[in-house]
């Protein structure tokens, strides 16, 4: 388990190794939140070059609740070949941007931000965060977590009780099975869209 640790003087950088390179993120700023996640407002990533690649460095930057790039340097390294127009074809902002947000995704539990894996991307969590990074992206904004997201996460959990409920309310909103959860919960406590559970056994 990872917790994020914001504000705090000893942990300046938060990195995630990927295998072509690392991202950096800055722990000493306030996060931003982008739907149901908490991830850091800044991350450098940088491929440092292999076998005399040019290397790539993107700044990224949360602005206005969106995940963007705001600069990329693609620079020779010693002895390495010249930056050719195939360099600039390779980079895939757009994906790279989300992907690398999702790998510093955290989620609420209680009052800590946490990863269950801690892993890179690929992760289950990870897919679902990059899906609402994307989101944001094209311009639809972050989800609201408002009273009638909620009730439509109940009336799919009680279409799909006999079977994965949860799952279903993670498949239907692209997000992780644990987020649903908590909307589920929500569902029941806060809202009454559910009945409470008794003895364990949930309910409908």
């Amino acid at each position: 388990m990872v917790q994020a640790i914001w504000g705090n003087p000893v942990i300046d950088l938060l990195r995630v190794q990927f295998p072509w390179g690392t991202a950096d993120a800055s722990m000493a700023d306030r996060p931003s939140e982008i739907g149901d996640r908490i991830v850091p407002n800044r991350i450098r990533v940088h491929h440092p070059g292999i076998d005399g690649q040019p290397s790539l460095t993107l700044d990224l930057e949360v602005v206005g609740g969106v995940p963007q790039c705001r600069g990329v340097s693609i620079v020779s390294v010693d002895d390495g070949r010249e930056v050719r127009p195939l360099d600039l074809d390779a980079v895939k902002l757009s994906q790279w941007v989300a992907d690398t947000f999702a790998a510093f995704a955290f989620e609420r539990n209680g009052v800590a931000m946490e990863r269950a894996d801690g892993g890179p991307t690929g992760q289950k969590q990870d897919l679902a965060a990059a899906n609402e990074f994307q989101r944001a992206r094209r311009g639809r904004g972050a989800r609201t977590i408002n009273r009638q997201l909620i009730q439509e996460a109940a009336e799919i959990y009680k279409k799909n009780f006999s079977s994965s409920p949860t799952k279903a309310v993670a498949s239907a909103f692209g997000v992780s099975e644990r987020t649903a959860s908590g909307w589920i919960t929500r569902a029941r406590k806060e809202y009454g869209f559910l009945p409470l559970t008794k003895g364990g056994q949930k309910r409908i």
